[in-house]
C-alpha cells in the first residue's frame, strides 16, 4: 500500500494503538447496503485511487482552502483557540488527510480499516468527554455518509471507461495528462 510520506505524524493505521471499532463488519455491510454502496462503487473507488494517488496534496489543499475554510465550524478545528492559523497542525493533519484518500480508495474494507475510521471520527473531539465524542462523531459520520453517497451519484453520471484511463494516468505514453479541476489555478 502506497504511503504519501515515509513518516506521517499520528498515523496509526493497523497498529495495536487503534481501538476496535464499535461498529462490526456486519454493521458496516448493512450501512453499505443502506447507502447503496455496491461492488461497482468499490471498483470505481479503486480506479479513482490509482488515478489520484499522485494528486492527494492538491486535493487536500483545495479541500482545506476552497471548502473547509469557508465553513466556520469546520475551519476552527485547524486554528489556534485565538482563531489564528496553525501551520504545524495543518502540516501534520494534511498528510493524514492525504493518506486517508488513498486508504479510502485502495485499502480493503476489513477490520483494520473499520477500526481506523472510528479513530478518525473520534480524534478531533477528545476534549469534550465520551458523550460529546459519541454525539459529534455520529453527526460527523452522518454528514460523511451523505457526502460519499452524493459523490457516488456524481461519479455514476460521469463514468470513466477503462479505455480513458491511460489519458488520466501520469505514466501514460498515449496522451498528455490533463490536470483535474482541483489542480488548476
Amino acid at each position: 500500500m502506497k504511503k504519501v510520506a515515509e513518516h506521517i505524524h499520528g498515523y496509526t493505521y493497523g497498529t495495536s494503538t487503534v481501538a476496535s471499532s464499535a461498529v462490526s463488519l456486519t454493521q458496516l455491510d448493512d450501512l453499505k447496503i443502506s447507502a447503496g454502496f455496491t461492488a461497482r462503487d468499490r471498483r470505481y473507488l479503486q480506479l479513482a485511487g490509482s488515478v489520484l494517488e499522485d494528486q492527494t496534496r492538491q486535493i487536500v489543499a483545495h479541500w482545506r482552502s476552497g471548502i473547509i475554510a469557508g465553513i466556520p465550524n469546520l475551519a476552527r478545528h485547524s486554528r489556534t483557540p485565538e482563531g489564528e492559523p496553525n501551520p504545524d497542525y495543518l502540516a501534520k493533519s494534511n498528510l493524514r488527510f492525504e493518506q486517508w484518500i488513498l486508504d479510502t480508495c485502495l485499502r480493503p474494507y476489513d477490520q483494520d480499516w473499520l477500526d481506523y475510521q472510528q479513530e478518525i471520527a473520534l480524534s478531533p473531539f477528545m476534549k469534550g468527554g465520551l458523550s460529546t465524542i459519541l454525539r459529534l462523531a455520529r453527526r460527523r459520520n452522518t454528514v460523511h455518509l451523505y457526502k460519499v453517497s452524493y459523490s457516488r451519484k456524481m461519479t455514476n453520471r460521469t463514468t470513466i471507461w477503462r479505455s480513458e484511463l491511460p489519458t488520466l494516468r501520469p505514466d501514460s505514453q498515449s496522451s498528455p495528462r490533463q490536470p483535474l479541476p482541483w489542480v488548476q489555478g
